[in-house]
């Protein structure tokens, strides 16, 4: 399962633009709300299939095409990136703009990892360092999207997982 820190965030208007504002709300669980205050609101705290088992799926029965009807934090669109075309379908325009934005990382991510990948996307050779240089905190963004966790990184505070209330 995907740990809380894993799941991309977002601030309190743009999912109270995407979900309303009663889905924004604050969070009953004191641990929870300090870590959503800190780092942003997930899109669902429900989303926690791995990427790893999305692509092993595409993968298992050979999917070429992705049709998402509910993309959510775009789990299935990052786990398509760069081996299966994808197309998902946004709730508004503030939903599209907020997975562009994940998609955007993790492509940036894919382009430094994979060199391949990258030649085409750009054909300038420095086009990876010039990625690497510029966009670093970006690329630490989207690690967290793209790499799973280990066991030893693991911490209760940031898992999302039940636990007593502070």
């Amino acid at each position: 399962m995907r740990q809380l820190r894993e799941l991309p965030r977002m601030d309190y208007d743009t999912k109270s633009t995407i979900l309303g504002v009663t889905a924004s709300g604050v969070n009953p669980r004191k641990r929870m709300q300090k870590d959503t205050e800190k780092n942003g609101h997930p899109f669902s705290h429900f989303e926690v299939k791995p990427i790893g088992l999305w692509q092993r799926l595409s993968e298992h029965f050979g999917i070429t095409h992705i049709v998402d009807f509910t993309p959510g934090s775009a789990a299935l669109a990052i786990a398509a990136s760069g081996a299966v075309e994808y197309d998902g379908i946004a709730v508004n325009d503030a939903h599209r703009d907020w997975l562009d934005s994940i998609c955007d990382r993790c492509v940036m991510y894919m382009a430094v990892r994979d060199r391949e990948f990258s030649k085409g996307l750009y054909d300038e050779p420095d086009f990876v360092d010039k990625v690497e240089k510029y966009f670093g905190g970006t690329m630490m963004e989207a690690r967290k999207l793209m790499e799973p966790v280990d066991d030893d990184d693991k911490d209760d505070s940031d898992s999302g997982s039940g636990g007593e209330d502070e």
